[in-house]
């Protein structure tokens, strides 16, 4: 028997099988020491096929070359036996590694395998086989290894200067590109990416066997011919098949084209968008102005923003889905469908503001000219952009601190403590540090420190120490007010692990995200079935109880949404959330016509730390119950809980009470739902008539006056509009309202500035 093992790993190639087998095994065994790179999944198969790819071609044309006793045609097929040895080699410790570690879905993981590395390492031999042919023992596996590098430099050039973000790669198979994009799978574009692998494959072997034994067959070149011409038709067609997409390709999809002062805005001509473009063309230009007037830099050029009208759509041009995507090398920003007063275009709008700060290739501070410091990165933006709800980035922070759920600031400033934390934390934390450094510094230390990426040189400090400094700044209840209610608010948002931290994370994302998707289009027995199978591997997960109860609710299925909420009460949940939980119990109730458990459940929540939306409903529930007229209060209940109740139904059913009889909540109901689908003016006079109404509650009357200001302000009546939040900045006690409030008062006043200017112009 060792005799014939022996005999076999000689026509593999003796020692270098054994070496290429070493080195794919150890590379296998070293990613078992990283979370989600442990498993079969995605993340593995995309960090192994790195190696992997790289080995097999310097195997392959190595042992190409060899003289060897057998024929030549079986000196090949050992060849490819060995590639396929190689190949299956890191499924061995991965598969070791699933006694501890917990695989959620090991033949999805198995599909990535197929699809990245091992028809990977197959094209990669076919490269080495037909390197070591053409070129020889000395030149080729040198050929092989330049082809393996000049593929990952295409694609990275092609990232670098287009909009999209992944890539496919006949060497690695498919890389997604947005970290924060939980949900990767193997989809068409793929499948058919690998089917021009093949056709590759055959003409590299077909060259190989043509150049070596039929180099003056006609017959032999011309299927040669053939099957490059496949390929070559394959490459041409790489955007239609979703391969390859560059910036013209994005451009003709969208159709849209919008031009202002500082923009140039991309969007779908034929998409929600299309009727606003105007305004949103507005709100760049403010926020532009923002940037400008707080940094004192601006881009040197016009900004392209792409505005994509779904996520899929997004997902489809440029390779993210729910992320947000900047490119300040590129002076171009990707969004989704936003509303005006979005923070999260400044957020974008401010990485390309830093890209007129800092002036390396990659327009942010970096490690070694090329890793992103994500932490500064971020930090910047967040700092910026500052208005994201009722704290400040200072109060959540705070909260943080308290719960004790903060990261060390220093090891979010490192090389990848960014990435191993929640993201919601890092990105607050690192925007309250940096712009405590604003505040306290200056914008020219700031602009320093964006431009150097060097905290301890800019600020003549050691990091500790200005972390200190920030620490206690937080601590301070005098300039950083923090209540109860604010602790179990953050503890809600923020206490929840990474990605790269949870069990199963991309699996769950995937499961999570069809499940959503089944929602969306009312199958709601595929969408309690795929919750039930998250809950299999994450039983202890309150959110996914939560969403399972959702379902069950859609499916008139009382009994077992009842229960999926009961669960999360007797669970470690947050405070906050068993109160949602709670409510969706409430609700549960009255959809049964049990109001006076409805009613009770109701006003034991009031008591809790909820936010205003969340307040804000339970009034509406509570009055809804008491009236008299049951066909308004059934309007009311369905447009708060139904979850099957889609906007324009709910428009509609709103619509439905005649005018003259209309509670004032309905019309103030009507108001947000008009706002939502960008029927602006008809939002506007709906609010106007529940505040005319008589609303009774000051958090009613606050958000219906706010909501109203802005969205005359977005149509243009500045004066009106400015009125509203001006009085709603009287009543607003958060200090984070107040600095929203505050923001569309400086947009009213720029709107008004702008006007003037125009109307002198002419």
């Amino acid at each position: 028997m060792s005799a014939l093992i022996h005999t076999t790993i000689q026509k593999l190639g003796g020692p270098l099988w054994i070496r290429a087998t070493v080195i794919v095994g150890l590379c296998g065994i070293s990613l078992l020491f990283v979370p989600q790179f442990n498993l079969l999944n995605y993340f593995f198969s995309f960090a192994i096929a790195l190696p992997l790819s790289l080995v097999v071609c310097v195997y392959a044309a190595r042992l190409t070359t060899v003289d060897s006793r057998d024929n030549t045609h079986t000196h090949v097929r050992h060849v490819i036996l060995g590639i396929a040895t190689i190949a299956l080699v890191p499924l061995l410790p991965v598969a070791i590694a699933a006694i501890w570690v917990q695989n959620c879905d090991p033949l999805a993981g198995l599909s990535f395998y197929v699809m990245g590395p091992l028809i990977g390492a197959v094209f990669a031999g076919a490269v080495g086989i037909s390197s070591g042919t053409l070129f020889g023992h000395k030149w080729g596996w040198r050929v092989a290894v330049i082809g393996w590098f000049l593929s990952i430099v295409w694609n990275m050039a092609h990232i670098y200067n287009h909009p999209a973000i992944f890539a496919y790669n006949p060497f690695v198979g498919f890389f997604s590109g947005a970290i924060y994009d939980e949900v990767v799978r193997i989809a068409g574009p793929y499948g058919w990416y690998r089917a021009n692998t093949a056709i590759q494959v055959f003409l590299l072997l077909a060259l190989s066997r043509v150049w070596r034994w039929h180099r003056r067959s006609a017959t032999a070149w011309g299927f040669v011919l053939l099957l490059g011409l496949a390929a070559t038709t394959s490459f041409l067609f790489r955007a239609t098949l979703g391969h390859e997409i560059d910036r013209d390709d994005v451009v003709e999809t969208l159709g849209g084209r919008y031009e202002t002062e500082h923009f140039v805005l991309h969007y779908d001509r034929d998409g929600v968008l299309a009727n606003h473009i105007q305004n949103i063309g507005d709100d760049h230009e403010f926020r532009h102005w923002q940037l400008r007037e707080m940094l004192g830099v601006e881009p040197s050029e016009k900004v392209h923003s792409f505005l994509y009208d779904t996520p899929a759509q997004k997902r489809q041009l440029m390779g993210a889905d729910r992320t947000y995507i900047a490119k300040p090398w590129n002076n171009e920003m990707h969004l989704n469908a936003i509303q005006p007063g979005a923070a999260v275009l400044k957020h974008e709008l401010a990485h390309v503001f830093g890209g007129a700060i800092h002036t390396g290739w990659l327009r942010v501070p970096n490690r070694f000219g090329l890793i992103p410091n994500m932490g500064l990165v971020e930090g910047f933006a967040e700092a910026c952009t500052w208005t994201r709800g009722p704290l400040t980035l200072h109060q959540w922070s705070a909260a943080l601190h308290s719960l004790k759920l903060a990261p060390p600031m220093t090891r979010l400033l490192g090389a990848t403590g960014f990435l191993s934390s929640h993201s919601g934390q890092v990105y607050t934390l690192a925007g309250s540090f940096l712009r405590y450094l604003l505040d306290t510094q200056g914008v020219a230390k700031f602009r320093e420190l964006y431009a150097t990426g060097d905290l301890e040189k800019t600020y003549g400090s050691t990091t500790q120490q200005l972390v200190d400094d920030w620490t206690a700044f937080l601590n301070n209840r005098d300039r950083v007010p923090l209540s109860e209610a604010n602790l179990e608010q953050a503890r809600f948002r923020f206490d929840a692990p990474s990605l790269f931290q949870r069990v199963c994370g991309l699996e769950v994302a995937r499961w999570s995200n069809e499940a959503n998707q089944a929602f969306h289009e009312r199958n709601y027995c595929r969408a309690v079935t795929l919750r039930q199978k998250i809950l299999s591997f994450t039983p202890e997960s309150p959110g996914q109880h939560f969403q399972l109860s959702h379902a069950h609710i859609a499916m008139d299925q009382w009994g077992e949404a009842s229960k999926a909420l009961a669960w999360i009460d007797t669970s470690d949940a947050s405070r906050v959330l068993k109160t949602h939980a709670r409510i969706r119990r409430a609700d549960v109730d009255w959809m049964q016509g049990r109001l006076e458990t409805a009613q009770h459940g109701y006003q034991a929540a009031q008591k809790e730390p909820l936010a205003a939306a969340v307040q804000r409903a339970l009034i509406i529930k509570l009055e809804a119950l008491r009236w008299t007229d049951k066909k308004q209060a059934l309007v009311a209940r369905d447009t708060l809980t139904d979850p099957r109740l889609r906007n324009d139904s709910a428009i509609e059913r709103l619509q439905g009470i005649p005018a003259g009889e209309r509670h004032a909540i309905l019309w103030y109901l009507l108001g947000r739902r008009l706002a939502v689908r960008g029927d602006y003016d008809l939002a506007v006079q709906s609010l106007g008539a529940a505040l005319n109404g008589g609303l009774k509650s000051d958090i009613l009357q606050l958000e219906a006056t706010t909501l109203q200001g802005q969205l005359l302000i977005i149509a243009g009546k500045h004066t009106a509009g400015r009125a509203n939040i001006a009085a709603a900045r009287q009543q607003a006690t958060e200090p984070g309202t107040k600095a929203v409030l505050d923001d569309w008062l400086e947009r009213a006043r720029w709107m008004e500035r702008k006007l003037t200017q125009q109307t002198q112009s002419r």
